[in-house]
Order: structure tokens, then C-alpha cells, then sequence
């Protein structure tokens, strides 16, 4: 499993932005990845049987280059992120260099409550109110432009009610 977290763009390069204070309030908008990096990975993985991949910190709040090692016995590599199917550039690119591409489908209050509940977890946010604002001001707004703007995926898997024990 190869989660896209990991070609966050670094602090300090979000820093270095015109804007700094809203880059870092909108980090995980589409601006803040290194999508080139990710398309270099994607292609290097047709090609080279042993290479590494970067996993993203919560504790550094930045990526850790090598943290990931991938070889030959990885049959199946799965590649996670909200924007695999964004159909805006880079990322179509990187869409289209996908073997399949899957989208998991959930209703957008359960979302939002599993994005609040990872903010606080992560430390991202002092409260659940804390959490909701920041979600509302980035994370639906992502979650919108995708939707709005999707790669049609090979599959497109919807989210089931567990059956009550």
C-alpha cells in the first residue's frame, strides 16, 4: 500500500509559497502534493523490480522519504489518495498510468465525521468543533472538486450499512 500522503509537499516548501498561511490551511488541497514525484513513482514501478516510496509523518507533520520498500514478491500495489482520479492535470496523467483505478464511494456526513475524528486523532485540531471548521474549509472543498471533476473510475464501489449483529 502506497498512500499519496507521502507525496505531501514538506512544511518548508509550503513555507517557501507566495502565500504560506494559505497553503498550510489548505495543505492537502490538490497545490500542496508533489504530484511529479507520484507520476515518477507510478512509471518507475513498471520498470524497476526494487525501489522505495514516501510515507507521510503525522507526528513530523512531513513526508519520510524510503519509508515504504517495495520489491519483487509485491504483486499488487495499491496507490490510495483523493486525487488518483482528479481529471485536472497532473493528475489525469497519473490516473491514466493506473493498471484500474477505484473510487470508494461514501455519504458526506459519514465522511465528514471520520475526517473530523482523524483531525483530532492526529492533533490537527483541538476539538471535534475545531476539526468540523477546518473540514468545511478544505476537506469537503476537496471532496467537491473530485466529485465534480473525476477521471471515470473502472470501479466505483459504494460504502454498505453493516447488518446489525
Amino acid at each position: 500500500l502506497v498512500p499519496m500522503d507521502g507525496f505531501h509537499r514538506t512544511q518548508a516548501s509550503l513555507a517557501a509559497d507566495p502565500d504560506p498561511a494559505f497553503s498550510f490551511r489548505r495543505r492537502g488541497a490538490p497545490f500542496t502534493f508533489d504530484p511529479d514525484g507520484l507520476l515518477a513513482l507510478v512509471r518507475r514501478l513498471r520498470s524497476e523490480h526494487s525501489l522505495s516510496a514516501p510515507a507521510f509523518s503525522h507526528a513530523a507533520k512531513d513526508p519520510v522519504d524510503d519509508a515504504i520498500q517495495i520489491d519483487s514478491r509485491h504483486r499488487i500495489i495499491l496507490i490510495e489518495g483523493s486525487f488518483l482520479c482528479l481529471d485536472e492535470e497532473p493528475w489525469r496523467t497519473i490516473s491514466l498510468e493506473m493498471d484500474e483505478r477505484w473510487f470508494y464511494d461514501v455519504d458526506e456526513e459519514t465522511a465528514l465525521q471520520r475526517v473530523i475524528k482523524r483531525h483530532v486523532a492526529a492533533g490537527l485540531a483541538a476539538d471535534e468543533t475545531a476539526a468540523e471548521a477546518k473540514a468545511l474549509a478544505n476537506d469537503v472543498l476537496n471532496a467537491k472538486l473530485i466529485l465534480e471533476k473525476m477521471v471515470p473510475p473502472d470501479k466505483w464501489l459504494a460504502e454498505m450499512e453493516t447488518a446489525p449483529e
